[in-house]
């Protein structure tokens, strides 16, 4: 047996494709300000990159459902945010049965089928390289209070009352 065959026969050769992002990118002062769910979602959309797509790449929640997403909203805020950083384009708008598309900017777009917005280019467009002018803010979520239970512990114990000493029924 040839020694590079050995490992695939010893079932410790991983067969398949791989996502690659560079270090380049990893180290930009954009991927560390970009959040959790931001970068996973950019790993998603660069698992679907199979070196001739780049600029359609989808991050609808039938494609992300399987991944592990959830929710909706914390994928549009994802996406605006590493569309605020530079890490990828949107190269079609989406609208009524056709979801929008996106491209990573460390890849040159590509062709796509007459797919796209925007036209295809041999350069990439490098907008990871730009650090941003402010930081991404992630709007707050409108929690509203309930203000039944503040109610009815405040209406059941006044706090202008002076506590009255208790009596056990002894008298000195």
């Amino acid at each position: 047996m040839k020694q590079r065959d050995r490992a695939k026969h010893k079932g410790r050769k991983v067969q398949g494709s791989f996502t690659l992002i560079p270090h380049a990118v990893q180290d930009s002062p954009n991927w560390h300000a970009c959040g959790g769910s931001a970068i996973k979602l950019l790993c998603d959309l660069a698992r679907q990159y199979r070196g001739s797509n780049n600029g359609d790449l989808g991050a609808s929640m039938a494609i992300l459902k399987p991944r592990g997403w959830t929710s909706p909203e914390t994928v549009t805020f994802a996406l605006r945010e590493l569309r605020h950083y530079g890490l990828i384009v949107q190269t079609r708008q989406g609208g009524l049965h056709a979801a929008s598309l996106y491209a990573l900017t460390w890849h040159a777009i590509d062709e796509c089928g007459g797919k796209l917005d925007c036209a295809a280019t041999s350069v990439a467009p490098g907008n990871w390289r730009e650090p941003a002018a402010k930081p991404f803010k992630r709007p707050k979520k409108n929690r509203k209070a309930s203000t039944d239970s503040v109610t009815l512990a405040t209406a059941s114990v006044p706090m202008h009352r002076k506590r009255q000493p208790v009596s056990y029924g002894i008298r000195t």
